[in-house]
């Protein structure tokens, strides 16, 4: 598989400048760590509730060294005021 250098893969210790999709209750602890191990930054759901997303990024962190994330939605109840 290629492999890209650019500021943006070393910034975030990758060597794939792609972000998987957290794609809410379809993702597991597997496929972000698989992500990760793939060599791109696999992102968890942020949107589980505090104890889910510890327990999940637990059990991803078992399954990986390389970086992975969490999806942290920002929800804009006034869209009008933020655009």
């Amino acid at each position: 598989m290629a492999r890209f250098d650019n500021r943006i893969t070393r910034m975030l210790g990758v060597s794939i400048p792609i972000v998987s999709a957290p794609m809410g209750v379809v993702v597991n602890p597997r496929l972000v760590a698989a992500v990760a191990n793939a060599g791109a930054i696999g992102l968890a759901p942020g949107s589980m509730g505090a104890a889910y997303i510890h327990d999940f990024c637990k059990q991803a962190a078992k399954l990986t060294t390389r970086p992975f994330g969490v999806n942290v939605p920002i929800e804009l109840s006034e869209p009008d005021l933020h655009m």
